[in-house]
């Protein structure tokens, strides 16, 4: 199943490296439609339908993927996590009026942070995880323990469906949070 979710991945990166329109009508003129009319009319209909359901189900989750955490560049306790919004890099929406707000659960240490940030001009999305200035952390986290980072993404026009959550790990040796998992 692995092998044909890479087959799948790799196609689709091959199809936008070299224009998916370009694909696409190589694929359709296989075909031997009737005329070069009826070829470029069915590439926008595929075209369009593509882009009505990515529009459709990723407006149902937060389509955040690829998930890293890096050094906290702040004072105190806390993180960066950089991800992809799938939505603004595939065109489902724009990272103008798109939000993200994020809510860190460590029932462990119990650190209860939240927060938001507007997208940024790119696909890749930084976020700055921390207690914020009104929020005193509380004890270091034991080695191994688990915490939770909801990320909902929001846009002018609406909310999208169900929070993207990231599992974290605390390493206490390098004191830091390393991600062992992601849900939609």
């Amino acid at each position: 199943m692995d092998e044909i979710r890479c087959q799948v991945a790799e196609r689709f990166e091959h199809e936008r490296s070299i224009g998916e329109a370009r694909v696409w009508n190589l694929e359709i003129r296989a075909g031997q439609l009737p005329s070069e009319f009826a070829a470029d009319t069915l590439a926008a209909m595929l075209t369009y339908r593509r882009d009505r359901i990515v529009e459709y189900w990723y407006g149902r989750v937060s389509p955040i993927e690829r998930p890293e955490v890096s050094q906290w560049r702040g004072p105190g306790p806390g993180f960066t996590l950089t991800f992809e919004d799938y939505g603004i890099r595939d065109g489902a929406w724009a990272s103008n009026g798109t939000s993200y707000a994020w809510s860190l659960r460590h029932p462990e240490s119990g650190r209860k942070w939240e927060g938001s940030a507007a997208a940024a001009d790119s696909h890749r999305q930084v976020l700055s995880i921390g207690p914020g200035a009104m929020l005193a952390d509380r004890a270091t986290p034991a080695d191994g323990s688990l915490a939770t980072l909801e990320i909902t993404v929001s846009r002018r026009d609406r909310t999208s469906g169900r929070s993207a959550t990231v599992y974290l790990r605390w390493d206490g040796d390098g004191e830091r949070y390393r991600v062992v998992g992601l849900e939609h």
